[in-house]
C-alpha cells in the first residue's frame, strides 16, 4: 500500500524501495501461520498490487507482466479477478495496444456482467475514462458502447444525469 501512494505520487525510486520491501517480507512469510482473514493475500494479490504501482509510474509493460502474473489466482475470486482483468486492460493501454486493451476489456464486462460491485463499477468507470482519448478508433468505441449496454452505472454521463435529477 505504501508503494502504491508512493507511485501515486510519482515518486519511483522510493517505490521501488518499497516494492523491494514488500516482496522480501512476503517470501519470509509463512503460509502455515497466516490468519484466515489474510488468506487472500498471496502471490496473485501481490502482483496486482505491483501491477497498480507501475500503471500509476506509467510503467505499461511492467504493469501488464505483472496484471498477468495477478491473474493466477484462485479460483471463486470473481469480483477480484474482474479487478485484474481490468488492471491488465489499462496496461495494455497504456501501451497503445488498443486491440488487446479492448478485448481484455471486454472480458472484464463478461466477469463484470453478473456482479453487483460498486467497485467494479468504479474500475470499470476509470477504464473507460482511460480510453475515452481514443474513443475515435473503432475498436474503443465498440467497447465503449458496449460497456454502456452492459453496465449503464459505469457510463459517466449517467453519473452525471443521476447527480442533476
Amino acid at each position: 500500500m505504501q508503494a502504491h501512494a508512493l507511485a501515486i505520487d510519482n515518486q519511483p525510486a522510493i517505490c521501488g524501495k518499497a516494492l523491494n520491501a514488500a516482496e522480501e517480507a512476503f517470501e519470509r512469510s509463512d503460509a502455515t501461520n497466516t490468519p484466515q482473514w489474510l488468506s487472500y493475500f498471496d502471490e496473485a494479490y501481490m502482483a496486482a498490487k505491483f501491477g497498480h504501482c507501475f500503471r500509476e509510474l506509467g510503467q505499461g509493460d511492467k504493469a501488464e507482466y505483472f496484471a498477468r502474473r495477478s491473474l493466477d489466482m484462485v479460483d471463486g475470486y470473481v469480483r477480484g479477478r474482474t479487478f485484474n482483468v481490468v488492471l491488465l486492460a489499462n496496461a495494455q493501454l497504456q501501451q497503445q495496444d488498443l486491440d488487446a486493451a479492448c478485448a481484455t476489456g471486454n472480458q472484464a464486462l463478461d466477469l463484470a456482467s453478473g456482479l453487483q460491485s460498486a467497485r467494479t463499477i468504479k474500475y470499470i468507470r476509470d477504464l473507460r475514462r482511460r480510453m475515452s482519448k481514443f474513443s475515435r478508433e473503432p475498436v474503443v468505441s465498440d467497447f465503449q458502447e458496449r460497456a454502456h449496454e452492459l453496465l449503464p452505472a459505469s457510463d459517466p454521463r449517467a453519473s452525471n444525469r443521476s447527480r442533476a435529477a
